[in-house]
């Protein structure tokens, strides 16, 4: 299941750099609403949320990681990590408020690379994702935004593959708004 999620999450970051490459900085700045992202706002908010998770990674990888006393003992460690999937999954089935620690920006004035960043980034944590795939993928994780709610590795990969779909989605969306440069 582990080798899937990452050949999405691969797939992902090369429609979003075969979809936007080619986009001039104001085409990636357009926002269809005040409210609605741009396209480097939704590539941003990924690299953002991704970050996050780095210590954590980073931990695992070098075998220094140790679950925090709730994530040995929280019982709905696997519940919530199965709800985080459904919730935050490619397919929006309710718009949802980011976390504060996950929020891109919020900038109009994102640079005309951001694109080959996010390329960067994404080609980056496809690397450690596979990595982590051939670790314990049941070792609970604690959420960057709020650690009361725990998950396994596996839940994590799948959150963060979906997510990422989800996002290039969005931007993708944001090319057939009205106004949108051309």
């Amino acid at each position: 299941m582990t080798k899937g999620l990452i050949a999405d999450h691969i797939a992902s970051v090369k429609r979003a750099q075969a979809l936007f490459v080619q986009l001039s900085a104001a085409q990636l700045n357009f926002r269809p609403a005040p409210d609605k992202w741009s396209i480097g706002l939704c590539l941003e908010h990924l690299m953002v949320t991704d970050a996050t998770y780095s210590g954590t990674f980073s931990a695992i990888l070098d075998g220094t990681y140790r679950p925090s006393v709730w994530g040995r003992i929280s019982p709905f460690s696997g519940y919530l990590g199965k709800m985080l999937v459904r919730e935050t999954g490619a397919e929006v089935k309710r718009p949802a408020q980011s976390p504060p620690a996950f929020r891109p920006s919020e900038s109009s004035n994102l640079p005309a690379d951001m694109v080959q960043r996010f390329v960067a980034h994404g080609t980056e944590l496809n690397g450690v994702l596979d990595r982590l795939s051939r670790t314990d993928t049941s070792v609970i994780i604690a959420s960057p935004a709020l650690g009361l709610i725990t998950y396994p590795l596996s839940d994590c990969i799948e959150i963060l593959t979906r997510h990422t779909e989800r996002h290039v989605r969005q931007a993708e969306r944001v090319m057939s708004a009205q106004g949108f440069p051309k």
